[in-house]
C-alpha cells in the first residue's frame, strides 16, 4: 500500500517541486511503483529509457521478490529448507561476484540477469531476521547463534573493502539482535514515541530523496545564507566540482536558473550535468558504471 499510495503522491505533487533531481515525472514513471517491477524490466518491455519515479523504491523491489521466493520455498519444502534456499541464493551472488573479480570480466554487469543476481546479496539480511524471529518464538539459542553468524558473514562479504560501510552494517546488525535478546531494549523500542516515528519513517523514506533536494533549492532561493549542506553521497553528486558540502547551500543552488532541467549548460558536476542531474545523462552514467537504481 505504501508504494501504491506514494507513487501517486509523488506524481501528483511533483509540480510543487520543479527542481526535482530526476525532473518532472511522466505517466510511465508510475509503472515500477504500481507493479513492483524494477525500471530495468520496464525498459526491456517498452524499449525506452528506464522509468524512474523515486530511486528509494528499490528496497520494495527486493522485498517483493523475497516474499515470492521465500513463500514458495516455505510452502513447498518447509521452513528449514527455505532458509537454506535463501542462503544458497546469497552464496550464488558471492560466487558470481567472485568470478567477475577473478577474471576481470564485467561485460555482463548491465545485463538484466546481473540485476537479479545482485538483489540476492540482500537475502542474507532476511535470513538474519528469520533466524532471530525463530529464536524469539522458540527461545532456542541455536537460532540466535545462527542469526549472529549470518549477520557477521553479511558484513564481511558485502561492501567490498569499504570499512566505512562495514562498520554501520555491523552496528545496525548488532542493535537488531540486541533488541531480540534484551527485554529492556524491547520495552524501550515499544514506547509510543518510537513506534510513531517508526510508523511514519518508511513512507517519508520513500518520498524524501527528490523532495528534500527540491526543497533545498527552494530554500536556497529564499534565504541568502543557510546551513552548509551535510556531507552525503547525494550531496557529492548534486554539486559542482568543489562539492556542496564545502560551500553554503544558497551559494551552490540559489544562483542556478530554472533552466537546469532543460539543458546542461551550467557548470558541470560529477555526472557532467549540473546540480539537478539531467535525467538521461544520469541514467547513462549509472549504466556505464554498472550501477543499479539502488546504488
Amino acid at each position: 500500500p505504501a508504494m501504491l499510495i506514494l507513487s501517486f503522491v509523488n506524481y501528483g505533487g511533483s509540480f510543487l517541486f520543479p527542481h526535482r533531481p530526476l525532473g518532472l515525472p511522466s505517466l510511465r514513471d508510475l509503472l515500477p511503483g504500481l507493479t513492483f517491477l524494477e525500471p530495468e524490466f520496464w525498459a526491456l518491455l517498452i524499449g525506452k529509457p528506464r522509468p524512474i519515479l523515486e530511486l528509494s523504491f528499490w528496497t520494495l523491489y527486493v522485498e517483493v521478490k523475497f516474499y515470492i521466493i521465500f513463500g514458495a520455498l516455505y510452502f513447498w519444502f518447509g521452513l528449514n529448507r527455505a532458509i537454506f534456499g535463501l542462503i544458497f541464493l546469497f552464496f550464488s551472488f558471492c560466487l558470481a561476484a567472485g568470478i567477475s573479480i577473478l577474471f576481470g570480466d564485467y561485460s555482463w554487469r548491465n545485463d538484466i540477469y546481473f540485476k537479479i543476481i545482485m538483489d540476492m546479496r540482500h537475502y542474507s539480511w532476511f535470513v538474519v531476521g528469520i533466524l532471530a524471529f525463530r529464536y524469539k518464538e522458540t527461545q532456542d539459542t541455536r537460532w540466535l547463534y545462527g542469526a549472529v553468524g549470518m549477520m557477521l558473514l553479511s558484513v564481511l562479504v558485502l561492501f567490498g573493502r569499504n570499512f566505512d560501510l562495514k562498520l554501520p552494517g555491523l552496528l545496525m546488525g548488532t542493535f537488531f539482535i540486541a533488541a531480540i535478546w534484551f527485554a529492556w531494549l524491547q520495552r524501550l523500542l515499544a514506547s509510543r514515541a518510537l513506534v510513531f516515528v517508526g510508523g511514519i519513517s518508511y513512507p517519508l523514506y520513500l518520498i524524501h530523496e527528490n523532495t528534500s533536494v527540491a526543497l533545498a533549492v527552494e530554500v536556497g532561493a529564499l534565504f541568502s545564507t543557510v546551513a552548509e549542506c551535510p556531507h552525503t553521497p547525494w550531496a557529492d553528486r548534486c554539486g559542482d566540482g568543489d562539492r556542496l558540502d564545502n560551500r553554503p547551500l544558497a551559494g551552490a543552488l540559489a544562483s542556478r536558473p530554472p533552466a537546469w532541467r532543460k539543458d546542461c549548460s551550467p557548470p558541470q558536476d560529477l555526472l557532467g550535468c549540473g546540480p539537478t542531474l539531467c535525467r538521461d545523462r544520469r541514467i547513462k552514467f549509472q549504466a556505464d558504471l554498472g550501477l543499479g537504481s539502488d546504488d
